[in-house]
């Protein structure tokens, strides 16, 4: 079991950006110092996955009008079924490693 205090720590360490570059089902078409436009594996519409770099989050503009998905951060990419499919537990450990974080288990 991975205790609350160090799902926190991963949480407020892990950058939007690692996970995208991780995440190898994430097509990027445009880029600049503060954002990312990316095909969203949601509802297959290119340039509508923004991911703001300074903000931390992914949002997608077609789907958030539709209202099926929400905004999200780096551990709800990880775990989303159109982007890293990861259990909890797993997605966290995954985290951790992108952001050079050792987890001790209870």
């Amino acid at each position: 079991m991975i205790p609350r205090e160090e799902i926190n720590k991963v949480k407020e360490s892990a950058k939007i950006a690692d996970v995208v570059h991780y995440l190898n089902n994430i097509t990027i078409n445009k880029t600049s110092s503060t954002k990312l436009l990316a095909h969203c594996n949601c509802c297959g519409t290119d340039k509508k996955l923004s991911v703001h770099l300074g903000k931390n989050i992914a949002t997608c503009f077609k789907c958030d009008q539709s209202g099926r998905t929400s905004t999200l951060d780096p551990l709800g990419l990880m775990m989303h079924p159109a982007y890293g499919n990861m259990k909890f537990p797993i997605a966290v450990r995954e985290l951790a490693q992108l952001s050079n974080i050792i987890i001790q288990d209870q």
